[in-house]
């Protein structure tokens, strides 16, 4: 049944529902409540309202006494989780960057948060800032983490920011560039001197 396209048609989910309260299957009925839950966040970014299809799915396994199980306790932390990234939002920018590198720091953040829903609110905070090259940079990791950046950021921020970054790489590059002639000049000038040192000899013997 769940194979139906549920996600857009209300009276399916009622029937997919009604389905697994009938058969008193708590577990596939909890389990279907956090597919809705995934859906949510995969394809809206709402986590808020992950959480309460997370929550019903907790008390459908109260209701069938699964209190003490994997999928109960996986549940619990998932809403944990969910509720600890939606206080972030309320935080001041400057601290919505501390808390964004804890969880992008987290082993198995993954399992509960999209990676690339941190870096937007890390990329979101940097920008209230002023920050553009931090914010950049954060895209650049996005990149290098094969995250879909289009799908988290949006495209005239992107743009500008992308800007921003290959902006940072020439600055950069031009400043190694720079550094190099410094050290070849450095290394080339103790060698004329010893030239010079040769020839003066040479002409001190004949």
């Amino acid at each position: 049944m769940q194979g139906l396209d549920w996600s857009n048609d209300v009276n399916i989910r009622k029937q997919i529902l009604g389905f697994y309260s009938k058969a008193k299957d708590f577990k596939r009925m909890s389990a279907f409540y956090a597919t809705m839950a995934q859906t949510e966040i995969d394809a809206n970014h709402d986590y808020s309202k992950a959480s309460a299809f997370l929550n019903d799915g907790l008390k459908v396994l109260q209701k069938g006494g699964l209190e003490i199980s994997p999928e109960y306790s996986d549940i619990e932390k998932r809403i944990e989780c969910i509720r600890q990234f939606d206080s972030v939002k309320q935080m001041s920018p400057e601290d919505q960057v501390q808390a964004c590198g804890g969880f992008l720091a987290t082993e198995g953040v993954d399992d509960y948060i999209r990676r690339g829903d941190i870096y937007a609110l890390m990329i979101s905070a940097f920008l209230h800032l002023g920050n553009e090259g931090e914010a950049a940079q954060r895209v650049v990791e996005m990149g290098q983490h094969k995250i879909h950046v289009q799908s988290f950021i949006p495209g005239d921020i992107l743009q500008r920011l992308t800007a921003v970054g290959q902006q940072m790489q020439q600055q950069q590059q031009q400043q190694e560039g720079s550094q190099e002639e410094v050290y070849m000049g450095a290394n080339l000038s103790p060698g004329s001197h010893e030239i010079d040192e040769d020839i003066d000899e040479e002409l001190s013997d004949s």
